[in-house]
């Protein structure tokens, strides 16, 4: 008993420290200490066409949140630190990966068959289906490294010239890319990209007649209606409740006569105009987005925009 109360004390007494020394800290110290701090990376990845990429993070991956775009980029987790992007046609996904050191990378794909590269470079390239064939004509521009083995990898070797030449990729189910590689340099082109989106309704205000029942002290009788403005009394419901509540209709052979003494037969009915709110379908709203080059991919530095 003596050692648990020592416990406690020592326990209470460093809370009461600790809540003393907390104010004199530097901010970022008692930050620190009081949250787990978690940083943001951006990454920019583009999948030429069909390409399956595989992206190594330097932590566990803790959880992939993927937006809209499904048609255009999939993804599968490769390993407890690699994810595998995979193309499916043109257009963007944007999918946020968080790491066990509380990072999150927010991965911009896009699916995209230019490619602006620099001169000399070496661009390697996994796809998500077997080839058949690869072609290049301008031997002098460029080269293709193709692997023994290997159904779905090959590079495309850049030589050091500027200019632009197509390479042709054919698969085995039929169908093909057709990638077109730039060496020029380019003029940034900023485009806005949204990143989440979500769907809400579209409300307007607008006139419609409504049916008000009540009986005959102005109190409410909605429950009377048919749910028809051309026919708004319910005879059915009204012979009901008549055959249990009303003594005017069926005397002595009402089971729970009404304390009021009323009959339904005395409700009325208005048909009265109201304002009201009437959806009229829905929009698309931005929750994020970034900045970036519509040739490259590059994205731009928010202190530009």
């Amino acid at each position: 008993m003596r050692n648990t109360k020592s416990g406690l004390v020592k326990m209470i007494a460093f809370i009461l420290a600790f809540a003393v020394i907390l104010p004199f800290m530097p901010a970022d110290t008692a930050k620190a200490v009081t949250t787990a701090k978690s940083t943001v990376e951006e990454k920019v990845i583009q999948l030429l066409g069909y390409e399956a990429n595989t992206v190594e993070f330097d932590r566990g991956i803790i959880s992939i949140k993927a937006h809209s775009g499904s048609q255009y980029v999939t993804y599968k987790k490769v390993s407890h630190n690699k994810v595998c992007f995979i193309g499916k046609k043109k257009g963007r996904r944007y999918i946020e990966v968080m790491t066990g050191d509380h990072k999150v990378t927010k991965c911009y794909v896009r699916v995209d068959t230019n490619l602006y590269i620099g001169k000399g470079h070496l661009r390697d390239v996994c796809t998500s289906k077997n080839i058949a064939s690869i072609s290049a004509p301008d031997k002098d521009f460029l080269n293709i490294i193709k692997y023994d083995g290997s159904k779905r990898d090959f590079s495309i070797e850049l030589w050091d010239k500027v200019g632009t030449a197509n390479v042709l990729v054919r698969y085995t189910d039929g169908t093909s890319n057709k990638i077109k590689v730039t060496t020029k340099s380019h003029k940034h082109s900023w485009i806005r990209v949204a990143d989440k989106k979500k769907t809400v309704p579209v409300f307007k205000k607008t006139i419609v007649k409504k049916a008000v029942m009540t009986w005959p002290d102005g109190s409410d009788a909605s429950y009377f209606y048919s749910g028809r403005l051309d026919s708004p009394y319910s005879n059915w419901k009204i012979i009901t409740w008549c055959q249990k509540h009303c003594k005017v209709c069926n005397g002595k052979r009402a089971t729970q006569p009404d304390p009021q003494g009323r009959c339904a037969g005395t409700v009325t009915c208005k048909i009265k105009k109201v304002e009201k709110w009437v959806k009229t379908g829905t929009k698309t709203k931005v929750i994020s987005s970034h900045v970036q080059c519509k040739y490259c991919g590059e994205l731009r530095d928010k202190k530009g925009e």
